[in-house]
């Protein structure tokens, strides 16, 4: 299972790429004044179609090969809820930034918002399944752009509270499906339990009370008409559900045809402090104030928190519909790349060229650190300049985790001068498998197929942290 899911996505991700790549060259050129573009306008605008096609249609199969994956997992029982400790606010940001571009080719507004509830147990660093969680949103939110794009009014609220008890309802007109799996709400809780409620509300079509019967089952939609005009596999949210229950919650709708649809969920997570260093190599990131992670993570409190993720979103969103591809490297960066897929590797290189990175690429982890041993961490006089790593798990020769780990061990006998920041791009999007490569010594994990978009956010969090 592992094997298939791999296999599938790196194709996925050098499609997801390569359109990427052309619909900026595109863009580009429908943005050019000169004469020659203008002859040919019809013929790029063409492409420019084409390629947003190819994009749709990859991440359309990247989430019918999720949903089938889970699903498989479900029914086999190895489908594994793996809590570590995050931020809430973050990981949610992360979900909200996937969608950016889709926000604006359909003109829908996204509004985001901490409830009181939230704010008033000002809540930082929890244990729960950060990619389970994901899940179900990415599901909502997928589902709420679809059935708004084409409403007249074109919004979306993404609001998320919090509990000390098991909620019941999220409001007024909403109350979550019975769930026998659901823990007694008599039992003693736990003194660091606590409950994440999020809910996805939009304007869009709506759904009748015959539809609502159909929702949350096994391959079943709203309606038959919903597959032909909408798409999807009829999974997502039965798989929510799923997922809501596998990790101590529920899930709910409350809609009204032609006037919208809030789906709420909730999940079960417990209070804890920061990550702790797994060795001393960690310790310079460990040293930085939690609340200073990244730029969207909470600095003072949980209200700082809400602004400073209002801003990132509109931020985002404002760079996209400009039609510009964020340069968010404010010095010239050098990365080393190590993938052994020739096509990922070439696209890879040049979106990051594009968008001001200096690039070097490695076909396995023996290069990879042979340029180390060549780079200023190696030799602080005239060593080549390397900041950051951005490495594939999967190769020959020397695969991810065995270079990280060498790595490390180089840091930790004084080979190396400092932490060489080393990002894993993966095809291996399981949970524990994202903990193993952190393990391992990975300081970030992002998962294949991806956008250039996600990928530049992540490298300008890690240079903050670093310092670079």
């Amino acid at each position: 299972m592992d094997m298939t899911s791999h296999e599938a996505r790196n194709p996925l991700s050098a499609i997801t790429l390569c359109a990427e790549s052309i619909l900026t060259t595109l863009k580009e050129l429908l943005n050019t004044d000169e004469d020659i573009i203008h002859v040919a306008k019809d013929t790029i605008e063409t492409h420019h179609e084409g390629a947003e096609i190819i994009m749709a249609c990859a991440q359309h199969q990247k989430r019918i090969i999720d949903d089938v994956l889970t699903l498989s997992k479900l029914d086999s029982g190895l489908l594994v809820i793996c809590p570590i400790e995050v931020q809430p606010v973050e990981t949610i940001k992360q979900a909200l930034n996937m969608f950016s571009s889709e926000l604006i080719k359909s003109d829908i507004r996204l509004e985001y918002e901490l409830l009181p509830t939230y704010l008033a147990l000002n809540i930082d660093w929890v244990r729960l399944d950060p990619s389970r969680l994901l899940q179900i949103l990415i599901n909502l939110i997928t589902n709420a752009i679809k059935f708004t794009a084409s409403a007249a009014t074109r919004e979306i609220v993404v609001s998320v509270g919090a509990s000390i008890e098991r909620p019941s309802n999220f409001s007024e007109g909403l109350e979550y499906l019975a769930d026998p799996n659901t823990k007694d709400p008599t039992s003693p809780r736990a003194d660091n339990e606590v409950y994440l409620t999020i809910a996805v509300k939009d304007t869009g079509r709506g759904i009748t009370p015959d539809e609502m019967k159909g929702l949350f089952q096994r391959f079943q939609q709203a309606s038959p008409k919903t597959h032909i005009k909408y798409g999807g596999s009829g999974l997502g949210l039965f798989i929510s559900r799923e997922l809501a229950s596998r990790q101590g919650g529920q899930i709910g709708v409350a809609s009204e045809s032609g006037r919208g649809s809030t789906f709420a969920f909730y999940v079960m997570s417990h209070r804890c402090g920061p990550p702790k260093a797994k060795n001393p190599l960690h310790d310079a990131a460990s040293k930085v104030d939690p609340r200073k992670r990244s730029k969207a993570s909470i600095l003072t409190a949980a209200a700082t928190a809400e602004e400073e993720m209002q801003s990132h979103v509109t931020h985002e969103l404002a760079a996209r519909k400009a039609g510009e591809l964020e340069e968010l490297a404010t010095t010239e960066l050098h990365l080393l790349v190590v993938e052994d897929n020739l096509v990922n590797q070439k696209v890879m290189s040049k979106q990051l060229e594009r968008a001001g990175y200096v690039v070097t690429v490695a076909n396995h982890g023996y290069e990879a650190l042979e340029h180390v041993r060549k780079s200023r961490f190696a030799n602080a006089t005239n060593g080549l300049l390397l900041h950051i790593v951005l490495c594939d798990v999967e190769m020959p020769v020397l695969d991810g985790l065995g270079f990280v780990r060498l790595i490390r061990e180089m840091e930790a006998n004084g080979s190396l001068s400092d932490h060489i920041p080393v990002i894993a791009v993966t095809a291996n999007a399981r949970a524990e498998q994202q903990a193993a490569a952190l393990e391992a010594g990975m300081d970030s994990v992002v998962t294949k197929p991806f956008r250039m978009l996600e990928l530049l956010p992540e490298l300008e969090r890690v240079r903050k942290l670093h310092s670079i």
